[in-house]
């Protein structure tokens, strides 16, 4: 079974004003694109599709979260964009639940607030679990979980200016090294993606 993990209504918080309970992680069966039930069914729509929802609270108020990253055994960690305070990672602590939990507070990636550029919008874990991604508007910068903190590889960080991406915002690790990045539409600029392919021995 294929499980994919959403931050519905949640991520763009850009405001920061969303109660405790307000956020929630969701957990939802992810559809077999090839199979008849959904084909049959498909009609020009998206089919509903039920979700297990797990509520959560940030241990220091409301924040805008940008990331959601989940490893192996259900690992799940959320990152904040860095507009009003530091880029700030938090951990769910385990196990899985349907009340509101607290989040912990287990790192922060920068001193402050970082200029829109360098703000985070997006995140990605690799198929096997080691390598995490993080994008911002004009970069990536890779990481590996020591000890639950991340850590910056050495000449991981790779800037993605001359691409000209009117809003890049996501990123997602594929096998063998693929990335893909996504851009919004913005100031009359076509959304966009990109394919890019890193040194496989990083993963």
């Amino acid at each position: 079974m294929s499980w994919r993990w959403v931050l519905p209504l949640s991520r763009g918080d850009n405001l920061e004003r969303r109660p405790a309970g307000g956020i929630s992680i969701r957990r939802l069966e992810e559809p077999d694109l090839t199979s008849p039930n959904f084909t049959d069914n498909f009609n020009g729509r998206l089919p509903e599709l039920d979700s297990e929802v797990f509520p959560v609270r940030l241990p220091d108020g409301p924040r805008d979260i940008e990331a959601l990253l989940v490893l192996p055994e259900e690992e799940i960690y959320v990152i904040t964009k860095g507009r009003n305070g530091p880029v700030t990672v938090y951990r769910y602590p385990p196990p899985l639940r349907h009340d509101t939990i607290t989040l912990e507070l287990v790192q922060e990636l920068s001193s402050g607030a970082r200029v829109v550029p360098r703000q985070v919008t997006g995140g990605s874990v690799s198929p096997q679990g080691n390598i995490i991604v993080l994008r911002t508007y004009e970069s990536l910068q890779f990481y590996e979980f020591v000890a639950n903190k991340l850590i910056p590889l050495r000449d991981g960080d790779i800037n993605l200016r001359s691409l000209l991406e009117a809003q890049g915002e996501g990123v997602a690790i594929g096998t063998d090294g693929l990335l893909v990045l996504t851009s919004e539409a913005a100031a009359g600029k076509p959304p966009q993606m990109n394919l890019m392919h890193c040194n496989t021995e990083i993963f």
